[in-house]
Formats: structure tokens, sequence, C-alpha cells
């Protein structure tokens, strides 16, 4: 992306995002907001990415074989988003290449514009994981405090 479509898409999202806090925020808070907006614009993109930053383990129960899936089989429109779509998370590094034993479904999903989406159906792995209660704890936590601020 181009430092003048960067600018443009946060000036639009700028835009966007405080139209929609129209009314609901001070002069003083919406400056504060603009101020905030544009001292962090470089964490804002509309390009996806990936971090290294955490790691992310799953537990599985007892016992638990690998998934593997056999892909759906798709028409020539939708196989080709396929490949588009793949090779393009290829190029951004968001997926890698492998030869793991587990393989999920791909499912094309189409959008409210009529492209397709794509997805990946993960409920027979997820049905052979440990739930992470400490995150859902969190979460929900976080949320209530949330709530609580927000009246």
């Amino acid at each position: 992306m181009s430092l003048a479509d960067l600018a443009s898409y946060l000036s639009t999202m700028f835009e966007t995002f405080l139209s929609k806090a129209d009314g609901q925020l001070t002069s003083t808070q919406t400056e504060d907001l603009t101020a905030l907006l544009e001292e962090f614009g470089d964490v804002f993109s509309d390009v996806p990415g990936r971090t290294t930053l955490g790691v992310h383990h799953i537990e599985l129960k007892p016992d638990t074989k690998p998934i593997r899936c056999a892909p759906y089989r798709l028409n020539q429109e939708k196989a080709k988003v396929l490949k588009d779509e793949l090779d393009n998370l290829l190029d951004q590094g968001i997926v890698e290449e492998s030869t793991s034993p587990w393989a999920s479904l791909i499912v094309m999903v189409p959008k409210a514009d009529g492209t397709l989406r794509l997805c990946t159906e993960f409920r027979k792995v997820n049905n052979c994981t440990v739930p992470d209660l400490f995150l859902c704890h969190v979460l929900k936590t976080s949320l209530t405090v949330l709530g609580r601020l927000s009246n």
C-alpha cells in the first residue's frame, strides 16, 4: 500500500468512526479521540497481519487422534477464488504450507455483496479440545466491567 493510499484509508476510517460517535461525544472528547487515532494510526491497516508476540497452545482431550477431513469439491469459480485467496494469504505470510496430519474443511460462504468469504470448519477439532475456562472468565469479567463503565 502506498503512503497516499494509507493516508486516504486512515482519513476515511477516522471520518467513519467519528461520524458514528457524532452526538455521543463532546467536542473535547472528539478532539481527544481524533488526536489518539492520529497518534496511533500506524496500528490500523486494511491488510490483515499476524503477530509473533504470543504463543497459543490448544490442549487436546486424552487419546485424541488427528482429524483429517477430505476437502469439498468446488466448482471452477469457487476454486479460483480459493486459489487466489490462499495465494494472497501465503504472500502476506499469514498462512504457510503444512504437512500436518490435521486438516479441516474450507468452506466458501457468500457475503452480502455477492463475493465469497473463505472460512474454516473447525467444529470437529473443537469437539476434541479442552475448553480454556480461564480465558472465558477473563473475557466475561472484562465485558462486565466495560458494561458498567458505559452506564
